[in-house]
């Protein structure tokens, strides 16, 4: 089963296994006051998908199209929770005041979608805006040439983070606007050692 609810509601015994889905922390509260099992901000909208939909529930049925693409993209991320949620309950945590147009009742859509093995309401078929064509567009470190300088972690941390190796990798490709990533990344790496991929 999976359940949504406001990170500020009280915790309950029925919620099972509790994981913030939003990208940033929720305001005033604690991190060592909050009962998680995870903070999954690898599953959250990527900045530029959040910033576009700014909560405008006349973009809602865009939203969740566009959101789906950037999971759809992302399958590593969301299929050890689908499998925890096949046996448990688990309640995605989420931050935002609406309740009915929010990233995590768009999350739990697509993942309960999968439960069933029903197909998706959502068409995910209709082309990129050029916009989303922008949004798409893959970045990658070459991690045999990266020296573990950190600047790319440093100036844009929506985008890249390091391995337990210490190398520089990708976890939200679109986590950036594009000229961020080619000015804060790609043309200060020493080493050019980022790249974009098409």
């Amino acid at each position: 089963m999976i359940r949504i609810k406001r990170v500020y509601d009280p915790h309950e015994p029925d919620d099972g296994h509790r994981f913030l889905v939003d990208r940033l922390w929720p305001r005033g509260i604690k991190k060592e006051s909050l009962s998680l099992d995870g903070w999954l901000k690898e599953m959250a909208p990527s900045t530029v998908l959040r910033n576009w939909f700014g909560h405008d529930p006349a973009k809602w049925e865009e939203f969740c199209r566009r959101y789906t693409v950037e999971l759809e993209a992302n399958s590593k991320a969301w299929r050890p929770l689908l499998e925890t949620a096949r046996t448990q309950t688990i309640t995605l945590l989420f931050g935002a005041h609406d309740m009915e147009c929010n990233n995590a009742v768009a999350l739990r859509s697509f993942l309960e979608a999968r439960l069933s093995d029903s197909p998706l309401t959502v068409d995910t078929t209709k082309p990129l805006s050029r916009e989303e064509k922008t949004m798409q567009k893959n970045v990658w470190v070459d991690q045999d040439v990266c020296i573990s300088c950190g600047l790319c972690v440093e100036n844009v941390p929506d985008v890249f983070r390091f391995t337990d190796s210490g190398k520089a990798e990708v976890f939200d490709p679109a986590g950036a606007p594009e000229e961020t990533i080619q000015a804060e990344a790609i043309d200060v790496c020493p080493v050019s050692c980022i790249h974009w991929k098409e």
